[in-house]
């Protein structure tokens, strides 16, 4: 059975104070309603191109003869293309509208793919030096927590243990890392971001450490 463990406890050392945050924070329902939206996209996404991967095929080995059935396969399929583009375009304008919105709120100036930070499917983790902020989206924007530094008290590194058995040999294999951040807050207590490999995980532990210590980026000449 996979097992969830702690990999290790970080804790700043930075205070206790909490700043004010004036844009709404995600409460467990809205998580778990995003959750179940994102779940069901993907299980329709996911039946949706195999419909169009077999489609393809028939078409493809000539098992559609009459016009009026590849006319079906062909607008199956295009409606696969159109759909995905639309989806992605979307996505998009909401992350770009997400982030303008942050940036005028708060004073940060985070920037999609520029922005010191790490994305694993469809968590995204940003951090600005300067305005001493991290920004935590899940679920394509979705979900969205803008954070001080000074309100992470502390964090740990979780994965989940795969174990397998191969000619008698029991093997683990460590999967599905992610960091749970502790915050000072009583309402939204913690917040969980997918980081990657155990590689990442530590890379990425040791940079917050420096981060919420003061340490900013070099000037770019």
């Amino acid at each position: 059975m996979p097992t969830t463990l702690r990999k290790r406890h970080w804790n700043s050392g930075l205070g206790i104070h909490q700043l004010p945050c004036f844009m709404k924070r995600p409460t467990p329902y809205d998580i778990s309603t995003s959750a179940s939206s994102h779940t069901l996209a993907t299980l329709f996404g996911t039946a949706y191109l195999l419909v169009c991967i077999v489609t393809a095929l028939i078409l493809l080995f000539g098992g559609m003869e009459k016009w009026t059935e590849k006319l079906v396969a062909i607008l199956i399929i295009g409606g696969f293309i159109v759909w995905i583009r639309y989806i992605g375009r979307q996505e998009k304008t909401r992350l770009a509208s997400t982030l303008a919105s942050v940036n005028q709120e708060f004073g940060t100036t985070f920037q999609m793919g520029k922005s010191l930070g790490f994305t694993r499917e469809e968590d995204c983790t940003m951090f600005d030096p300067e305005a001493r902020k991290v920004l935590f989206m899940k679920y394509n924007g979705h979900c969205v927590w803008v954070v001080d530094f000074s309100e992470i008290s502390n964090w740990d590194i979780l994965w989940t243990n795969d174990i397998k058995n191969q000619g008698g040999v029991h093997q683990v294999k460590g999967s599905n890392y992610r960091f749970k951040f502790y915050l000072n807050d009583l309402e939204s207590t913690s917040v969980t971001m997918k980081v990657g490999n155990n590689a990442a995980a530590d890379d990425w532990s040791h940079r917050i450490n420096l981060l919420l210590a003061g340490k900013k980026l070099p000037d770019k000449k």
